[in-house]
């Protein structure tokens, strides 16, 4: 009986961490397409020295944006850390972002011989290596 509180306790918590997970990744979707839609308007005739280097600005303040939600914490654990929750998974480095979590996912047991998936690694989300 105990072993099963236990596992339903996990499970919700699980599930919160994915819910804000989702959601951090829907406002990273959000600012991609900002971005996108950015760069298109920096591009082609119509374009200006003026709006390159406002497209530009606008470009790298989205990078620092997505940093930031790639460092996003919940419950004090990084989301997108892997296994390394303790430590924020991407950092600027000399204009880059590199990826320091690993793809070490979290499990849980959704049953008593049922190990899952109870995060989601910065590889996964991001594309990180």
């Amino acid at each position: 009986m105990q072993q099963n509180t236990q596992i339903a306790t996990n499970l919700t918590l699980s599930q919160s961490y994915l819910s804000e997970s989702e959601s951090v990744l829907g406002n990273v979707s959000s600012l991609l397409s900002s971005v996108n839609s950015t760069a298109l308007s920096a591009i082609g005739t119509t374009a200006t020295p003026s709006s390159v280097s406002a497209a530009l600005q606008s470009v790298s303040a989205a990078l620092s944006q997505l940093v930031q939600l790639g460092n996003t914490q919940f419950n004090g654990q990084y989301l997108f850390a892997g296994s390394k929750t303790g430590t924020p998974p991407f950092q600027m480095l000399n204009g880059n972002v590199q990826y320091v979590g690993n793809n070490n996912a979290l499990n849980t047991y959704s049953s008593p011989t049922t190990l899952i998936q109870a995060n989601i690694t910065g590889d996964q989300a991001f594309g990180a290596i």
